[in-house]
């Protein structure tokens, strides 16, 4: 019966520590400057841009591969072109889309 009020005890503070713990890093959280948050929103902001047009161009560039590529193998065997790229356009007009 003694083992088990020590356990019981123990087990009490050790969650009334971390409880405490957990309370000291939600008012750390909040002592940070506006200003803070606001420059680190800008620079997500700007990195998001940057990656989105980076994004855009890769795709028109490979748009501009693939149609050289079709025309290349349209010469050759007009039906592999049609069963291999017949749906890439919609593709990469789907990631354009989703990149807006």
């Amino acid at each position: 019966m003694k083992r088990l009020s020590y356990v019981l005890i123990i087990s009490l503070l050790s969650l009334t520590a971390r409880s405490q713990q957990s309370d000291s890093a939600d008012a750390s959280i909040v002592k940070l400057p506006e200003k803070y948050f606001q420059t680190v929103e800008k620079k997500s902001s700007q990195l998001e841009q940057k990656i989105t047009s980076k994004s855009k161009k890769a795709l028109q560039q490979f748009s501009r591969q693939e149609q050289k590529l079709y025309k290349k193998l349209f010469k050759i065997d007009s039906l592999a072109a049609k069963e291999i790229f017949g749906t890439a356009k919609d593709k990469i007009n789907f990631l354009s889309d989703k990149l807006n």
